[in-house]
């Protein structure tokens, strides 16, 4: 709910009229414009830097200058503990194997 509240803004009653889905999308939208903000300061970073090099030195791209946002590994347990969570959450049932 923090995210919905500080990044995008929204108040309290608009996040609980949201349905998963909605707010997915919000999130999504949220973090591809974010991603772009990000890819056109790296573009002028790099060109300030580029102008700046040594000759022969490698070139600076865009990439180089931005950062890289909460990308974690998930372990296979977490990974599991996840699935099953959502699979609560969204109403579904478990299947095991074989049955």
């Amino acid at each position: 709910m923090s995210v919905a509240m500080g990044q995008l803004g929204l108040t309290y009653d608009e996040f609980l009229d949201l349905t998963p889905v909605q707010f997915s999308y919000l999130l999504e939208t949220y973090e591809a414009e974010r991603e772009l903000k990000d890819f056109r300061v790296g573009i002028v970073a790099s060109t300030i830097a580029n102008c700046n090099r040594k000759k022969g030195a490698k070139a600076f791209k865009p990439i180089d200058f931005m950062p890289k946002y909460g990308q974690q590994t998930q372990s296979p347990d977490q990974m599991m503990l996840m699935a099953k969570t959502l699979n609560a959450a969204f109403g579904g049932k478990v299947v095991k194997k074989g049955k």
